[in-house]
């Protein structure tokens, strides 16, 4: 109970408020109600509220968003009843579950792999259970994707999301082309609504081909004069890592504050199956921050390196970094970011430490490398309702090895496009134009796509 008292004097007045604590109340009982295929079990284990429990809005408050979170329920509300006791309360829960079954089809188009087409069939709440299963399916002229999921959302009890896939892909590079199929187990250990630490195993085989676009002599020539293995053929690699995650961003989808930080190391040994050895760290951070109604200002950083150990010559080709095109350092092609090592008049390398091949009638044929550094900045504004644009400056390269990193290696370009917005992200159409030209490359690239660019 909660009483006042007021007194005046002249143009000032005290007020005293005398707080009496009520009976404290308890929870008697728990009324699951409006669920169909969800078994009682998964919502008793959100509620972290038991029978004999004190009754706590924060608590209720918590239990409401963690069965939100589940992804299986479009309303849920929680609230307390009397009960016979006067102290107790009766907790009533109230749930409205959505679709389990899901199909969906989509379809989309950007500059560097054509059209593309996915689908997706899905049960979201298996069994009852909460556990996503799913087959998703992407194709494209330059890449091909076929993948189960298992997602399961409290890993032997406890508050642990993992996923579990298997898939099959098919990949087109410039310069060679692979196969691959593999499983991976992904535990998500989230702390906070900010920060989540990631545990992956990943094993896979890939069958590397079409190598042989490359001329037999340039292959072997940077073999021997820089230690690349670049051949052909099957290869088992499997992973285990960790990742770290700091996402405080407004949307994940067109962000306009906040900033994104995510560390990731994942280590390649005989011991957990792999036939190389090499340990493969990315680290990314962004920035977003209002300057003006409308108007955004976004800059990124990326670094990944990959140093070879135990007789290890150098990193697969399908694990290696590769940088150029419409999420990298805009102005160059897909994976044409790099540096060249074209060939003399008398047959010889002029620059072995590069990352491209320049072969007639060919062009430049990218081998990616150990290492990448990327930046990227650029603001946003509005042009008229969902239309807005861009202005933007990107530097970056690819590097042979870790040891080659260097800022004054960075190649820049700067550009600018156009951004329809839409629900699950921008439609970009941007150009960016080299501002360091080199011989034999073009001034710059166009690009149409889907997303942000980082």
């Amino acid at each position: 109970m909660v009483t006042t008292e007021a007194k005046r004097d002249g143009q000032k007045g005290d007020v005293t408020y005398q707080i009496e604590p009520g009976q404290k109340q308890s929870i008697q009982r728990i009324d699951n109600g409006g669920k169909q295929r969800t078994a009682a079990k998964v919502i008793s284990r959100e509620l972290h509220m038991t029978p004999g429990d004190a009754v706590s809005r924060e608590q209720m408050r918590e239990a409401q968003q963690r069965l939100y979170r589940l992804g299986i329920f479009e309303g849920v509300t929680i609230d307390t009843a009397p009960a016979a006791g006067a102290s107790e309360r009766v907790l009533r829960v109230r749930v409205r579950e959505t679709e389990n079954l899901t199909a969906g089809v989509g379809v989309g188009y950007d500059s560097e792999s054509g059209p593309r087409g996915t689908v997706e069939l899905a049960n979201a709440n298996f069994w009852g259970s909460a556990r996503y299963v799913g087959v998703q399916a992407r194709a494209s002229a330059r890449d091909d994707r076929l993948q189960t999921v298992w997602k399961e959302p409290r890993l032997s009890g406890r508050n642990w999301d993992s996923t579990w896939s298997s898939f099959w892909e098919r990949v087109e590079r410039e310069s060679f082309d692979f196969r691959r199929i593999g499983t991976s187990f992904l535990v998500n250990l989230k702390h906070s609504s900010t920060l989540t630490t990631l545990l992956r195993y990943n094993f896979n085989v890939s069958n590397v081909f079409n190598v042989s676009t490359l001329d037999s002599n340039v292959l072997s020539e940077l073999q021997t004069e820089t230690g690349q293995k670049l051949e052909p053929g099957r290869t088992r690699l499997a992973s285990a890592g960790v990742g770290v995650v700091r996402d405080t961003r407004d949307s994940p989808f067109s962000p306009q504050r906040g900033t994104y930080l995510s560390a990731d190391v994942r280590t390649f040994v005989p011991a957990v199956g792999s036939q190389k050895s090499f340990v493969k760290m990315f680290f990314q951070g962004t920035y977003q921050r209002q300057l003006a109604p409308s108007l955004v200002f976004a800059t990124s950083a990326r670094l990944g390196i990959a140093p070879t150990f135990a007789g290890t010559a150098s990193v697969p080709l399908v694990e290696r970094f590769f940088g150029g095109g419409d999420n990298t350092v805009r102005g160059f092609p897909r994976d044409l970011l790099g540096s060249n090592a074209d060939r003399d008049s008398d047959g010889t390398t002029d620059n072995p430490g590069g990352t491209l091949v320049r072969q007639s009638p060919g062009g430049l044929k990218p081998l990616g490398g150990e290492a990448l550094l990327i930046f990227n900045q650029e603001l946003r504004f509005p042009i008229r309702h969902w239309l807005g644009g861009v202005v933007f400056y990107d530097a970056g390269n690819v590097y042979l090895r870790p040891s080659d990193l260097s800022f004054s290696d960075l190649r820049h370009t700067i550009g600018s496009g156009l951004r329809l917005e839409t629900p699950v992200g921008p439609i970009r159409l941007e150009y960016g134009h080299k501002l360091d030209r080199q011989r034999g490359e073009g001034r710059g690239q166009f690009y149409i796509s889907i997303g942000p660019a980082f």
